[in-house]
C-alpha cells in the first residue's frame, strides 16, 4: 500500500481519509492545526469554501484525560495565534506558517476572537460520550428510551447475573452433577472468573456447537454409563489386560513396573467402588487409547475396548464442562440484559448498538440530523475502535457530497484488546478507505532512539507477526540530533542492553534479576548525580543535572510495579505506582473526619464521642477515655472545646473547623513504635474540599454526613479518584504501566520485564472468514496456534509503545527464559526466548539457544545506538533522599502526656531496638560481613550442610519445612522441600537437604535417647502463638536487675536500653512438646558459625547466645508456657512439669558428634519474679 506524506498546509479533500501517525510524529498537533485551518478557511481552497464554525467541526477522542488535554492546548493555540495576528510577530515557530498563509488579518482576528469567546461551546467528545449527547439530543426520534445515567460498573450486574444463573442451573439439578460442578468451580465467583473475558467480548461466537436435546443430565449419565462398562471389563479381563500392557512396547520411564503395580491397585480399588460413581482416578490418563496405541489399525482391535472406553469417559468429561461453559455464557449474557431492560439501564456498548440500529436504515432522520450538523468529524486513535462505531462514521460520511471523516490512529499502538478493541477490525475498514497519509517525522525521540527503533522493527519482514501490520521507519526531526545523556563526561548511547548472559532463567529468576538490577543502576546515576557527574541534555540545548522526575520504569501490570517498588526500596530510593486507583473515601482520613463530623453534630452520643476520641487526629488511647470520663473538669473543658468546632463549622466552613482540630490536637507526634498513625494533610484537605461543595449542595448538616457515609461504603472506584500523595513530591521515581504511558514521554526510561511471554489460557482467536472472534472450549492446535500469534502480535506493539516512550535513553532487561519446570544447564540447548517481543525481533522469529542469542544481541552493538551491558552490584552506601526543612507550625496541645503508650512488643523487637542504638553497629557488621566473605572463600567446592547459604531467606526456608513436615513420616519429607522451594535450589542441594533433616529428625537431643521421630503426633504443637498482657507497664530497669541476678548467661550481657513498654508481650514457640510427662520447649537456630561442627561446640554456643541475647527470648518462652501450665494442669509444679528449652543450631546435627544442641531450664526464681513484673508488682532486690 502507498503512503502518502501529510502536508499540513493541505486540507484534505471530501470524503474519508485515513492519517495513520507513528509515535512522537506529532499526533495532536496535526489535529490542532487543521482545526485552525478549518476554522479559519486557511490551506486549498477547493475544499472548503468558507472558514467553519466551531459547532461544525467534531473532534471523538478515545479517553476523558486525552479529551481534556487536546481542549486545552487548542485554547491555547487560538490564543497565541490571536495574539501573533495582532501584534504581526513570528515569535512561535510552530504557528510561523499559518501567519505566512494568512491574507486577511481583520477577518482572521475576528474569527479567533469569536472561537476564544466561545471555546466552551467546542465539540471534543469521548467516543461515548458523544454517542450519549447524540442519543439524548435526538431521544424524541429514537425507539428505544435513554436513561439520564449509564451503567459504569457492568461486572458488578454480571456477577449477580452469574450467582442467579448458579442458583437455577447449578443447585436446581442432579446432585451428582451438582457435585462434579462444584468440583471444577466450587462457588459462582470461581466459575464468574473463569468466564468473564468471554462475557464482556462484543461479536462473538463459539467455534463448536451443541445440539439442543442435550444437556447436563444427558451428557453426566454417558459418563456412569461408560464408567460402568469400563469397570465391568477391568474386573473380567483384569489379567489379559495386564499382560497386554506388559507386552506393549511402551516408554519404560513411566510405564515401568512399579508404576504399573501402583497404578494397578488403584484401579482395583476404582473398579470395587459402588456403581453411578462418577470419580475417576487421576491415573487412569496414562491407559488412554491415544496414549497406548497411535496406529490407526488397532482401533478396530477388541482387545483395546478398555483403553478406548477410558479415551470415552475422559472425552465425555471434557465434553460436560465444555457444555456447562458453553451455556453458562449464552444463559448469564441473556440475564445480563433482561436485568438492563427491567431496570432501563444502559451500558456504553449498548449506546453503539442503539445508535447503529437508528442510523442504518436509508431513511433515518438521525442520521440526517448528525449529517447537516457536523461538516467535518476527526477521530483520534482510530485502532481502538470496535467494528459498530466504526460502522456508525462510514455510514454517515461515506459517499455524502461536502462532508469530510478524517481518521487518525496507528497500528502499531493497538494495545487496549482488554477494552474491546481489536487490531483485525481496523485492518478491515482499512481496506475500504482509499485516501492514506502519513506522519513520519519524530518530533519526541533523540536521534538516535529513533535509529534504533528503525533497527529494531526493520530485523524482521513481519515485525507485528500480522503482514498487514506495516512498519515505516520515522524520520528524525533536526531539533532533537543534539539531546543526548552523559555520565562521568561520555555520552551515552541510545539504548542499554541489560543481558544475563551467564545462564537461562525461570520467570521468577528473571524477575528478581532484573528488579536488583534496574534498582541499582538507577541508584548509580542519581548518586552520580550528587556527585555532579551526571547530565542530561533535552530540545532547549541547556546542560542539566538528572532529577528523580526525569526517570520512568514502564510496567505492564500491578504485580511487576510492586517488585521494583521494593527493590528500588532496598536501594534508599522512593517510588511512586501511578497507575494505581485509589478512592479518597476509602482512606483512614476520610472514615476519621466522618467520625468527627458525627460526634459534633450528635454531642450526647457516647459512643460517637469515644470514637472520635481513638481517632489519630485526637490521639486519645483506653487510659485517656477512661480518665476522661471519670473526671468532670477534663471532660466538660473538652465538651466545650467540640460545641466551640461547631460554631466554627457553622460560621465559616469545615476545613476552618479540621484544621483548628488539628491545631488544638497536633497531629505531628506519633506513637513510639508506629509510623503508620501519620495523617496526610493533603488527603485531609481534598476530602474537606469535597464536602465543602457537597455542603453547598446538601446544606443540612445530618443529611451532608449520611450522604459521606455512603460515599465510604461505595465500592466503586469511578469517581473521585486519587493517585498515592507522594507523586506530587520531588525526590520520586514513577513507576508507569505502559497502557497510561502510551501518549507521554520521558526524558529516561527503564523496560526492565519484557522478556517474559503470556501463556494462553482462554483460546479465543479472530476468525478471519467470520471476521469476528470464536472461542475454541476443545482448544483445538491450529486455533490455539492462531491466539498465540494474536498475542505476540500484541505483545510486540506493547512493546512499540514503550520503546517510543523515552526522548534520550532507553535501558531494557534481557534474558533467556524457559518455561518448563526443570531447565537445562546447557546453553546450547533452545529456548522460549523468541516466544516473547523483544526476543522475537532479536532472533528474528526463530528458535535460538543462550549462545545463539548473545551473537545476534552483540551483532546488534553500537557505540551510539545499542550497547549490551552487565551490571554488577558493587557494595554500596546507600543515595539518602534529603528531607526538607519545614517550618513547625502546629504546637501539641494534649490534655494528658502519653508516658507509656500501648503497645505490641516481642522478642524480635526488643532485640532490634537495642541493635539499632547500639554504638558502632555499622562498623561491626561490615567486619562481620568481611569475615563471612573470609570464610566462604576457605569453604571446600564440595556442597555440604556448612556451605549452605545463610541469610534471612534460607533461614524461613529450613523453618517452613520443619514445620510442615511430620515427624515421623520420612517418605514425604522430599515432597514437601520441592513444594516450599520458592529459592528454586538445584536437585543437587534438594538431596543434600533431605538427608540434612533426616539427620535432625534422628538424632538424639539429651542423654535419654530424646529426638524428634519418636515425639508423637498427638504429644506435640508447632508455631505456637502466646499472647502475655502486660499491667501497667514493664519497668526496663527492673528487668535488667531480674534477669542478671538469676541468670548466668544474662550476667555476661549489658543492659536492654528501652522505654518502659505497656500493652502486650507476643511471641511465637517453634516448638512444644510433651517427653516423660515433661513440656519441654524446642526453638531452632541456623545461624552459621564455622565450616566445621567443632564450631558449634557448648563455648561458642553461649557466645552466640549472649551476641542475639536469645537468653530473653527463652525467658519469655519459659514465662508464656509457665502461665499456659498453670491454668491447664491442677496443682501445677513449675519443677516437675516444666522440663526446660533446647536451642537446636540445625547446621551441626549430626549422628556422629553432640554439638550445636543448647539446652538450659530456667531457675523457678527467675520466671516468678518476671510473672510479677508483668503483673504490676515491684521486684523488691
Amino acid at each position: 500500500m502507498k503512503y502518502i506524506n501529510l502536508d499540513l498546509k493541505k486540507i484534505p479533500d471530501y470524503g474519508i481519509t485515513l492519517i495513520e501517525a507513528s509515535a512522537g510524529t506529532g499526533k495532536t498537533f496535526t489535529i490542532i492545526i487543521l482545526y485552525l485551518r478549518l476554522i479559519l478557511n486557511i490551506g486549498i481552497k477547493k475544499t472548503y469554501s468558507r472558514p467553519l464554525l466551531i459547532s461544525e467541526i467534531l473532534i471523538v477522542t478515545f479517553t476523558e484525560a486525552s479529551k481534556n488535554e487536546l481542549k486545552n492546548r487548542l485554547y491555547k493555540k487560538i490564543c497565541q495565534l490571536y495574539d501573533m495576528c495582532i501584534n504581526k510577530k513570528n515569535e512561535i515557530h510552530e504557528l510561523k506558517k499559518i501567519i505566512n498563509d494568512v491574507k486577511d488579518f481583520k477577518k482572521t482576528i475576528q474569527l479567533l476572537k469569536t472561537a476564544k469567546k466561545n471555546i466552551n461551546l467546542i465539540m471534543i467528545y469521548t467516543l461515548h460520550g458523544f454517542f450519549f449527547h447524540i442519543l439524548n439530543e435526538q431521544k424524541f426520534l429514537c425507539k428505544q428510551m435513554i436513561p439520564d445515567k449509564i451503567l459504569l460498573n457492568i461486572q458488578k450486574l454480571q456477577l449477580e447475573s452469574t450467582k442467579d444463573f448458579w442458583r437455577k442451573y447449578v443447585c436446581d439439578v442432579n446432585k451428582n452433577v451438582t457435585k462434579l460442578i462444584l468440583k471444577k468451580w466450587p462457588n459462582p465467583y470461581k466459575l464468574f472468573n473463569h468466564i468473564n473475558t468471554w462475557i464482556n467480548q462484543l461479536n462473538i461466537s463459539f467455534k463448536h456447537k451443541f445440539n439442543k436435546k442435550t444437556n447436563l443430565c444427558i451428557i453426566f449419565n454417558n459418563i456412569i454409563e461408560i464408567i460402568n462398562v469400563t469397570k465391568k471389563i477391568w474386573n473380567e479381563k483384569k489379567k489379559k489386560i495386564k499382560n497386554l500392557i506388559f507386552k506393549m512396547n511402551l516408554n519404560k520411564k513411566i510405564y515401568n513396573k512399579k508404576n504399573l503395580a501402583k497404578w494397578f491397585l488403584q484401579i482395583n480399588q476404582w473398579s470395587q467402588k459402588i456403581k453411578n460413581n462418577y470419580s475417576v482416578p487421576g491415573i487412569l490418563k496414562y491407559f488412554k487409547f491415544s496414549n497406548i496405541k497411535n496406529i490407526k489399525l488397532f482401533k478396530n482391535d477388541k482387545k483395546y475396548i478398555f483403553f478406548k472406553n477410558i479415551e470415552k469417559i475422559f472425552k465425555n468429561y471434557n465434553l460436560f464442562f465444555e457444555y456447562f461453559v458453553y451455556t453458562a455464557v449464552k444463559k448469564i449474557t441473556k440475564i445480563v440484559q433482561n436485568k438492563k431492560k427491567e431496570t432501563n439501564r444502559l451500558e456504553f456498548n449498548d449506546l453503539n448498538k442503539i445508535l447503529w440500529k437508528e442510523i442504518k436504515s436509508k431513511n433515518s432522520i438521525i442520521k440526517k440530523n448528525i449529517i447537516n450538523k457536523y461538516t467535518i468529524s476527526i477521530i483520534d486513535e482510530c485502532q481502538d475502535i470496535d467494528d459498530i462505531q466504526f460502522n456508525i462514521f462510514y455510514t454517515l460520511y461515506n459517499n455524502i457530497p461536502n462532508k469530510s471523516l478524517i481518521l487518525f490512529g496507528d497500528p502499531k499502538q493497538s494495545i487496549y484488546s482488554f477494552r474491546g478493541s481489536n487490531i483485525f477490525s481496523y485492518l478491515k475498514f482499512k481496506k475500504k478507505i482509499k485516501k492514506h497519509f502519513i506522519l513520519k517525522k519524530n518530533f519526541r525521540s533523540s536521534k538516535y532512539i529513533v535509529a534504533g527503533i528503525n533497527t529494531l522493527f526493520s530485523r524482521i519482514k513481519n515485525p507485528f507477526v500480522f503482514n498487514k501490520i506495516d512498519f515505516q521507519p520515522s524520520t528524525i526531526h533536526q531539533k532533537n540530533k543534539k539531546t543526548c545523556f552523559i555520565i562521568d563526561n561520555i555520552k551515552q548511547p541510545a539504548f542499554n542492553f541489560v543481558f544475563q548472559h551467564k545462564k537461562v532463567m525461570t520467570t521468577d529468576e528473571y524477575y528478581c534479576w532484573i528488579a536488583k538490577k534496574c534498582a541499582y543502576s538507577i541508584y548509580t546515576w542519581l548518586s552520580k548525580k550528587s556527585n555532579k557527574s551526571c547530565f542530561i541534555k533535552l530540545n532547549n540545548n541547556k546542560i542539566r543535572h538528572i532529577t528523580h522526575n526525569d526517570i520512568t520504569i514502564l510496567v505492564k501490570n500491578k504485580y511487576e510495579a510492586q517488585i521494583i517498588k521494593k527493590e528500588l526500596k532496598k536501594n534508599g530510593l522512593q517510588s511512586i505506582y501511578t497507575s494505581h486507583k485509589n478512592n479518597i473515601f476509602h482512606t483512614v482520613e476520610a472514615k476519621e473526619i466522618m467520625w468527627i463530623l458525627d460526634s459534633i453534630i450528635d454531642l450526647s452520643n457516647t459512643l460517637k464521642f469515644q470514637k472520635l476520641l481513638v481517632t489519630r487526629i485526637f490521639k486519645k488511647n483506653i487510659f485517656d477515655i477512661q480518665l476522661i470520663n471519670n473526671q468532670e473538669k477534663i471532660y466538660t473543658s473538652l465538651f466545650l472545646k467540640l460545641k466551640n468546632y461547631y460554631v466554627i463549622w457553622n460560621t465559616t466552613n469545615i476545613t476552618n473547623m479540621i484544621y483548628k482540630i488539628i491545631t488544638d490536637f497536633s497531629i505531628q507526634v506519633n506513637n513510639t513504635y508506629s509510623q503508620k498513625n501519620k495523617i496526610n494533610i493533603k488527603k485531609i484537605t481534598k476530602i474537606c474540599e469535597i464536602l465543602e461543595k457537597k455542603n453547598q449542595i446538601i446544606t443540612n448538616k445530618f443529611l451532608l454526613t449520611v450522604w459521606f457515609k455512603k460515599k465510604i461504603l461505595q465500592n466503586n472506584i469511578e469517581h473521585n479518584k486519587i493517585i498515592d500523595i507522594s507523586e506530587k513530591e520531588e525526590k520520586t521515581i514513577n513507576i508507569v504501566t505502559i497502557y497510561k504511558a502510551k501518549g507521554l514521554e520521558y526524558p529516561i526510561t527503564w523496560i526492565p520485564f519484557f522478556s517474559n511471554f503470556k501463556i494462553p489460557k482462554n483460546n479465543i482467536f479472530f476468525c478471519k472468514k467470520k471476521l469476528k472472534k470464536i472461542i475454541d472450549l476443545k482448544n483445538n492446535k491450529k486455533n490455539l496456534f492462531i491466539h498465540k500469534q494474536e498475542l505476540l502480535s500484541e505483545d510486540l506493539r506493547l512493546l512499540y509503545v514503550a520503546l517510543t516512550r523515552s526522548i534520550i535513553h532507553c535501558n531494557i532487561g534481557i534474558a533467556a527464559i524457559q518455561k518448563k519446570k526443570t531447565i537445562n544447564i546447557n546453553n546450547n540447548i533452545d529456548t522460549d526466548c523468541h516466544k516473547s517481543s523483544l526476543g522475537f525481533l532479536i532472533q528474528k522469529g526463530k528458535k535460538y539457544s543462550l549462545c545463539d542469542l548473545k551473537k545476534e544481541l552483540y551483532s546488534l552493538q553500537n557505540n551510539k545506538i545499542f550497547n549490551i551491558k552487565h551490571i554488577k552490584n558493587k557494595n554500596k552506601k546507600y543515595f539518602k533522599i534529603q528531607s526538607i526543612k519545614t517550618k513547625k507550625i502546629l504546637q501539641p496541645k494534649l490534655l494528658k502526656k502519653i508516658i507509656n503508650p500501648w503497645t505490641k512488643i516481642s522478642f524480635s523487637k526488643i532485640i532490634s531496638y537495642n541493635i539499632i542504638y547500639k554504638k558502632n553497629y555499622i562498623q561491626e557488621k561490615i567486619k562481620e560481613n568481611k569475615l563471612l566473605l573470609q570464610n566462604k572463600k576457605n569453604k571446600s567446592s564440595k556442597l555440604n550442610i556448612h556451605n549452605f547459604p545463610s541469610g534471612k531467606e534460607y533461614g524461613i526456608y529450613l523453618h517452613d519445612i520443619l514445620k510442615k513436615i511430620e515427624f515421623n513420616k520420612i517418605n514425604n519429607i522430599k515432597k514437601i522441600i520441592n513444594k516450599l522451594n520458592f529459592l528454586s535450589l538445584s536437585k543437587v542441594w534438594i538431596n543434600k537437604l533431605f538427608i540434612w533433616i533426616c539427620n535432625i529428625l534422628t538424632k538424639s537431643i539429651d542423654n535419654k535417647n530424646l529426638s524428634l521421630n519418636k515425639i508423637k503426633k498427638n504429644e506435640h504443637l508447632k508455631e505456637v502463638k502466646f499472647t502475655i498482657p502486660i499491667k501497667k507497664y514493664i519497668d526496663i530497669n527492673q528487668l535488667n536487675i531480674i534477669i542478671k541476678n538469676f541468670d548466668s548467661l544474662s550476667q555476661k550481657c549489658k543492659n536492654i536500653n528501652l522505654e518502659n513498654i505497656s500493652g502486650v508481650l507476643t511471641g511465637i514457640i517453634d516448638l512444644i512438646f510433651i517427653w516423660e510427662n515433661k513440656y519441654y520447649i524446642i526453638d531452632y537456630k541456623s545461624n552459621w558459625l564455622g565450616s566445621n561442627y567443632d564450631d558449634y561446640n557448648i563455648n561458642n554456643l553461649q557466645i552466640e547466645i549472649i551476641k542475639h541475647r536469645y537468653d530473653i527470648q527463652y525467658q519469655i518462652y519459659s514465662l508464656a508456657i509457665h502461665r499456659y501450665l498453670s491454668k491447664k494442669i491442677k496443682n501445677y509444679n513449675y519443677n516437675l512439669h516444666f522440663g526446660g528449652v533446647f536451642y537446636l543450631f540445625i547446621r551441626a546435627l549430626n549422628k556422629k558428634n553432640n554439638n550445636g544442641i543448647f539446652f538450659i531450664k530456667p531457675s523457678y526464681l527467675l520466671i516468678y519474679h518476671l510473672d510479677n513484673l508483668l503483673n504490676g508488682k515491684f521486684y523488691d532486690t
